[in-house]
C-alpha cells in the first residue's frame, strides 16, 4: 500500500463504519473546511497553493504540481469513490460542496483531478463488474486518475468528432482501432474508460464500454499523440491516443454489450449538475475580485455607482447555487425524475455566469487585465475556462436536444398534474437517500 493509499483509506474505513445519513453532511463541511485550511489564503504570495503559484503556473501552460501533490496525499480521489467501495462520495451535493474550494482557485485542476475522474468511473459504479470497481476504487483512493474517452453523442463538439471502434475478437474480447486528440490527462491516467462503436448501425445501442489500464496494455496498437494546446485551463495537459488493433481482453467490457449510450445518458445527469456547482465558486472569486476594485482607492458616490450590479451578480449567482445544488439533491431523492433538471441547469448556469463576468468586466475597468495578479486576474481566467468547462456533455445543444423533445409530453401529462416534489429536496440539512 502507498503513502497516498494510507493516508485516504483511513477516513473512508472510518465514515463507512461510524457515518449514518444524518452525518453525512456535517462530514462533508468539515472535509470542505479541512481543505480549504490545507490550501491556505489565496490572496498570501507566500503561500505555495495560492493563487499568484497557481496564476503563474496557468501563465506558464504547466500544471501546479505542488497543489495537485497536495490534493492527492489529502486523499481527494476517494471523493469520487462510492462509500459502499471504500470511499466518501455519499450524496451528488455533498460531494460539489468538498471540491468548491479547489474549483474557487483552480477550475482546470478540479477538472483534472475530480470532474474528469468522476466522469469516467461514473458507468463503472453504475455497471461495471466487482473487480472492475475494487480496481478503480482503489486506483482513485490511492491518488490515480481515470480518463474519459467519449462517444460523439456525448461531446457533440467539432474539435472532439473522431471516435473509436471495437470489433469483436475470436478470444471473446474486441479488437479496438480509433483515434481521438483531445483528451484531459490521457497521458498521465491509467485508468482509461472507453465508449467505442461496437454496432455499425446508428441506434441507442451502437456503443458500448471498455476499462482498460494503461500499466497493463500490451505492447503495440497504441500511441500517444502530442500534447494540444488550449486557451483556457492552460494548466491543464490536453492530448490525444489512437488505436490500431489493440487487444481489449473480454473482462474489460462494463456491463452489455450495446450499453454505452444509456450509461452516458444516465452518468452524465451527476457532472452535468456538479459541474455547475462547483463553477460557481470559482465565479464567487471573481465577484470578491470586483468587490476589491470597489472598495480599494475609491470611495462615495464613485463605489456607491457599482453597488446595484455587485447585487445583481451576488443575486444570480445565489440563484445558480441554488439551482445545481436542489439537482444535485434530486440526483438522490427523485433519480427517474432528474434528466431534464440536469439538462435545464446545465442550459442555464454556464449562459447565467458568462453574462455576469461581463458585468463584472465593467466594474473592474482596467484592473481585469492584470491577469497575474491574484487579487484582480480571475476574471480573465475564468472567462478563458468557462467555455472549456461547457464543451461536450455540458454544452447547450446537447442540453437542448434533451429537454426539446420532451416539452411535448411534459405539458399533456405532466405540468400542473405531477405531484409537487418531497419538500426535503428544497430543505439543506433534511437527510436524503445516497446517491445510487
Amino acid at each position: 500500500m502507498t503513502p497516498a493509499v494510507a493516508r485516504s483509506a483511513g477516513p473512508a474505513e472510518h465514515t463507512a463504519q461510524t457515518a449514518a445519513p444524518a452525518g453525512w453532511e456535517a462530514d462533508a463541511r468539515a472535509r470542505a473546511a479541512r481543505l480549504e485550511e490545507l490550501l491556505g489564503d489565496p490572496y498570501d504570495n507566500a503561500n505555495p497553493h495560492g493563487l499568484h503559484t497557481l496564476f503563474d503556473a496557468d501563465a506558464r501552460g504547466v500544471p501546479p504540481r505542488l497543489t495537485e501533490q497536495l490534493l492527492a496525499d489529502t486523499g481527494l480521489g476517494a471523493e469520487l469513490v462510492p462509500l459502499e467501495h471504500g470511499g466518501l462520495l455519499t450524496r451528488a451535493d455533498l460531494l460539489a460542496q468538498t471540491l468548491r474550494p479547489v474549483f474557487r482557485r483552480d477550475v482546470g485542476l478540479g477538472f483534472s483531478l475530480a470532474i474528469t475522474s468522476l466522469s469516467a468511473a461514473s458507468p463503472v459504479w453504475a455497471a461495471g463488474t466487482a473487480a472492475q470497481r475494487r480496481h478503480l476504487a482503489d486506483l482513485l483512493r490511492g491518488g490515480g486518475r481515470a480518463a474519459v474517452l467519449h462517444h460523439e453523442l456525448a461531446h457533440a463538439n467539432a474539435i472532439l468528432r473522431h471516435e473509436f471502434t471495437a470489433t469483436a475478437a475470436p478470444d471473446g474480447g474486441f479488437r479496438l482501432d480509433g483515434r481521438k486528440d483531445v483528451i484531459l490527462d490521457a497521458a498521465r491516467a491509467r485508468a482509461r474508460v472507453v465508449y467505442a462503436r461496437t454496432d455499425p448501425a446508428r441506434g441507442p445501442r451502437s456503443h458500448s464500454v471498455l476499462l482498460l489500464d494503461a500499466e497493463e496494455a500490451p505492447g503495440g496498437g497504441e500511441r500517444r499523440l502530442p500534447r494540444v494546446p488550449t486557451s483556457g485551463m492552460r494548466g491543464a495537459l490536453y492530448s490525444g491516443l489512437e488505436f490500431t488493433d489493440f487487444p481489449v481482453p473480454a473482462g474489460a467490457l462494463v456491463g452489455r454489450t450495446g450499453e454505452g449510450v444509456p450509461l452516458a445518458l444516465r452518468t452524465l445527469q451527476v457532472s452535468r449538475g456538479l459541474v455547475c456547482g462547483v463553477l460557481t465558486a470559482a465565479a464567487d472569486t471573481v465577484l470578491h475580485s470586483a468587490v476589491r476594485a470597489v472598495t480599494t482607492g475609491r470611495g462615495g458616490p464613485l463605489a456607491r455607482r457599482w453597488t446595484k450590479p455587485l447585487a445583481g451578480v451576488f443575486a444570480d449567482l445565489l440563484a445558480c447555487d441554488s439551482m445545481a445544488t436542489v439537482v444535485l439533491r434530486a440526483l438522490s431523492l427523485l433519480p427517474a425524475r432528474s434528466q431534464l433538471a440536469a439538462a435545464a441547469v446545465t442550459y442555464v448556469v454556464p449562459d447565467l455566469l458568462r453574462e455576469n463576468l461581463e458585468e463584472l468586466t465593467t466594474v473592474l475597468g482596467a484592473r481585469r487585465f492584470q491577469h497575474r495578479s491574484p487579487e484582480y486576474g480571475a476574471l480573465d481566467r475564468l472567462a478563458r475556462d468557462l467555455p472549456l468547462a461547457g464543451l461536450g456533455h455540458t454544452g447547450a445543444a446537447a442540453c437542448q436536444a434533451v429537454i426539446v423533445p420532451q416539452l411535448r409530453a411534459l405539458a399533456e401529462r405532466s405540468w400542473l398534474a405531477e405531484e409537487e416534489p418531497p419538500p426535503e429536496l428544497f430543505r439543506k440539512g433534511a437527510e436524503l437517500p445516497p446517491l445510487d
